[in-house]
């Protein structure tokens, strides 16, 4: 008697990846999925970079819970004030930059990966680190220029003081937080996504579902993200644990979610332009240039 092999769930996982990546033919190139990425990527972080400067400003701010809780107005009203209008896009340049590189990467990388994995969430995971270590230092610099009110801060004093105080090496300061960080936000991020769409939806479609996973992966991650802020705002190389105690020292769990409101509100336009946006210009790939699939990503 012949014998049929039954599949495996990761091999069952692996066929419906590669038939969602070649039921509308050939998968975009890295290139042009990177494109893409970049694009979208750009969009969402000129869009909400208001919102992005003043979460800085509470994560980075050493005052107590209350004070931070009851008056992110104040610290709006406060950078308004000291710098203009144009002091809530204050570090957008370099914030632009980054999202340039890492949605780039994250979105063409994952695409990519997906279908040989046959895992949304391990190739997010993947592709989150790829993203965002390489481009670590500009990170970094925006968060301590964006981190500063009133404050004179260019892109070159910014690093020549995180330079003075432990050389190249302090460019990377909190970048392991990054690293683990990302391989659990994009990880649960793309998961969630691919699991609620299987990797077929519309650019509207897109974008609301990866709303729903940016924030669900948002919340999960946040704690992880004030520890690496402050470990960027910080000139004495705190270690994780140690700058985790410091938050908590300040202000109890309440500290490390210092922000969170702002953070949620940011991402749900953020998602919805990232993922709206690129799943659009894959749409018009395929339909001018002859690419594939939405895909996973």
């Amino acid at each position: 008697h012949a014998t049929i092999a039954r599949a495996s769930p990761e091999s069952d996982a692996q066929i419906a990846s590669l038939m969602r990546s070649s039921s509308s033919g050939a998968a975009p190139s890295y290139a042009s999925a990177f494109g893409m990425g970049a694009v979208s990527g750009a969009a969402a972080k000129t869009a909400t970079a208001p919102l992005e400067r003043v979460r800085l400003v509470l994560q980075t701010s050493t005052q107590n819970n209350a004070a931070a809780s009851s008056f992110a107005r104040a610290n709006f009203v406060e950078v308004l004030r000291a710098e203009g209008v144009l002091g809530l896009w204050r570090g957008n340049a370099l914030g632009v930059a980054r999202a340039v590189l890492t949605k780039g990467t994250l979105f063409a990388t994952q695409d990519h990966l997906s279908a040989a994995l046959g895992s949304d969430a391990s190739a997010g995971a993947l592709a989150g680190v790829c993203a965002h270590v390489p481009a670590y230092p500009l990170d970094l610099l925006r968060t301590r220029i964006a981190g500063a009110v009133g404050a004179e801060a260019s892109i070159t004093a910014a690093l020549g003081e995180v330079l003075r105080s432990g050389g190249v090496l302090a460019l990377y300061r909190g970048a392991p937080a990054t690293a683990g960080g990302a391989i659990a936000y994009e990880g649960t991020r793309f998961g969630v996504f691919g699991a609620l769409t299987d990797g077929e939806t519309s650019p509207a479609g897109a974008a609301a579902v990866g709303v729903a996973a940016s924030l669900v992966a948002g919340a999960v991650c946040y704690p992880n993200d004030t520890i690496r802020r402050k470990q960027q705002w910080s000139l004495d190389s705190p270690g994780y644990l140690s700058t985790f105690r410091e938050l908590l020292a300040e202000g109890g769990a309440p500290r490390i979610y210092r922000g969170l409101p702002l953070y949620l509100a940011k991402v749900a336009p953020a998602a919805a332009v990232q993922f709206g946006t690129y799943h659009l210009l894959k749409r018009l790939h395929r339909k001018y240039v002859g690419g594939g699939g939405d895909g996973g990503g």
